[in-house]
């Protein structure tokens, strides 16, 4: 229902962050790892944000390609971004590009097992670019000045890589308040710690800032609103005690009549 047709009437509104924000950015993300950059001493970075992030996947692309660094991303990743490629809805979705970016090299396991395994692996051939397909025995011969993008870790990863490079873990999500965040966070930190691998925490969260709530909560203007996934659900109505604006705050296990 278009808003200038007629009023909504009902907006189901998320409230993360409705009690609190920061001014944040991905520019802040790709700020802060140029810092990084301009005084790095590692040899490979770990690193680690939602495979669904589009724009984190190609702010750490471009900082690599910026850098001369290699990006390291699984074949089961590479073949999800390469559907984005070819499918893309936005202009900002054709790049990184799968298979024209040479520094973005592809980790496979074995033999083609699945048909996405063996998509991704063709279009690579297709274009000539069969030497970016590595396997996990060839990363110990890596030179240094490669991410390595891991969505699941397995233990002995860090024992593939070359005895002799120093390595750190940024932990990049684009929500690090879930509990699910700070739960893998800490797993992935503490695995770290005990092999001497430090770990950087940059990010910029993807939620609605309170500002942002507020103003487009304004614009579409519903007869009724019902605020979810949010522990402060009375900020809602604090900031519309004023307006038409009837909220409507959810009790488990209980029905909510509009009428």
């Amino acid at each position: 229902q278009k808003h200038h047709e007629a009023k909504i009437k009902l907006l189901i509104c998320e409230g993360t962050h409705v009690h609190k924000g920061a001014i944040e950015s991905e520019n802040n993300v790709e700020q802060n790892l140029e810092q990084l950059f301009a005084e790095n001493p590692f040899d490979f970075l770990l690193v680690k944000f939602d495979r669904l992030d589009w724009d984190r996947f190609r702010t750490f692309s471009s900082i690599a390609k910026k850098f001369g660094w290699k990006f390291i991303i699984t074949e089961k990743d590479a073949y999800f971004y390469y559907l984005l490629n070819k499918d893309e809805i936005y202009e900002s979705m054709k790049n990184p590009n799968i298979i024209a970016d040479d520094h973005i090299l592809i980790l496979t396991i074995g033999a083609v097992k699945y048909r996405w395994q063996e998509k991704i692996r063709q279009a690579i051939y297709k274009e000539e670019k069969g030497h970016r397909l590595i396997k996990y025995n060839d990363l110990k011969e890596l030179d240094s000045g490669f991410f390595f993008y891991i969505t699941s870790l397995r233990r002995d990863i860090i024992e593939k890589f070359n005895p002799h490079f120093r390595g750190a873990f940024i932990s990049s999500s684009i929500d690090p308040y879930t509990e699910e965040f700070i739960d893998n966070n800490r797993t992935l930190s503490r695995f770290f710690r005990k092999i001497g691998i430090p770990s950087y925490r940059i990010h910029a969260s993807g939620h609605a800032m309170p500002h942002h709530l507020i103003n487009f909560i304004k614009t579409v203007n519903p007869e009724h609103l019902i605020p979810i996934h949010t522990e402060q659900p009375h900020f809602f109505e604090t900031f519309f005690r004023n307006s038409d604006i009837n909220i409507i705050i959810p009790t488990k296990y209980e029905s909510i009549n509009l009428q």
